[in-house]
């Protein structure tokens, strides 16, 4: 992990100016700004996490300002080596995220005794999470953390899922951590779809994510069943909207969102899923 403080060249000088040493009148703006674009070139070839602390507002020189960034480290740091623990296997709907590791599909079902399908849960993201402090938690295209309603409304979606005989994943909580875990684009990318093939069929709320209905392109790509959930009182994207039911493709609808998981509990989704999945074992048809 790598602290880069950016600041303005007459809040550098004015800085530099208040040491009180001899080399003071060495700085001019024109090294100033040299070094800068130097800086900028060795970042730009950095391999890992990088916090950029805006030092024009946080001065790390006070005590309270560099309390707040250790600790912030801290966590970050302490949230990637992590290592799970027997607990970690169960859900929660707490503030603590279990680091769930996800065994690939070709992996599970070659056991002689083939699980129950795994259904995989896309929804928003982003633009449900919050940075709690930008300025002091501005890692490289953060996500922020999910606040606890809408991991109850996830954990809800996911709990109906379960009591109709599905494993799932929910890559808001076993990929992402709720937001706490520090990761790159291109990795939630390669992560997220590398879950999304292991499972062997898709739940969606696409809302207006872009994330989830890149998710909803390729699982039709890949022939998943795939239902897809709205509610009267949300906005759906224009394409989301037009959803039809197909031959793979079941579009549910709610009156207010609190209701979605209810939907899934109905004789339309498990007819649906049914087609194409035993939920006693394997898929029952190839796709």
């Amino acid at each position: 992990m790598t602290i880069y403080c950016h600041v303005s060249t007459v809040t550098c000088l004015a800085r530099i100016r208040t040491r009180q040493r001899d080399d003071v009148t060495l700085h001019t703006p024109e090294h100033i700004a040299d070094l800068a674009q130097r800086y900028e070139l060795w970042a730009s070839n950095l391999k890992g996490p990088i916090l950029h602390l805006d030092s024009e507002v946080n001065d790390w020189r006070r005590a309270e300002v560099l309390r707040s960034i250790a600790e912030q480290v801290w966590q970050h740091t302490s949230l990637q080596s992590k290592l799970p623990t027997q607990l970690d296997m169960f859900p929660t709907t707490g503030d603590s995220a279990p680091a769930i590791r996800v065994q690939p599909a070709k992996e599970r079902h070659n056991s002689p005794h083939a699980m129950s399908p795994q259904v995989y849960i896309a929804a928003p993201f982003t633009a449900k999470a919050s940075v709690s402090n930008p300025s002091l938690a501005l890692f490289d295209n953060p996500h922020g953390s999910l606040p606890k309603s809408y991991r109850r409304f996830l954990i809800s979606i996911e709990q109906r899922l379960r009591a109709c005989g599905f494993r799932t994943l929910l890559p808001h909580r076993d990929i992402n951590q709720w937001g706490r875990r520090i990761m790159h684009p291109k990795q939630v990318y390669d992560e997220c779809l590398n879950s999304l093939e292991s499972c062997d069929a898709l739940v969606a709320i696409p809302d207006t994510s872009h994330g989830v209905h890149l998710e909803l392109g390729i699982a039709l790509g890949l022939g998943l069943p795939t239902a897809i959930l709205q509610s009267e009182d949300t906005n759906v994207s224009f394409i989301a909207s037009g959803a039809n039911n197909s031959d793979r493709v079941l579009s549910l609808s709610a009156p207010r969102r609190s209701l979605i998981p209810e939907v899934l509990s109905g004789s339309t989704f498990m007819s649906f899923m049914n087609k194409f999945l035993d939920i006693n074992g394997m898929r029952s048809h190839a796709r």
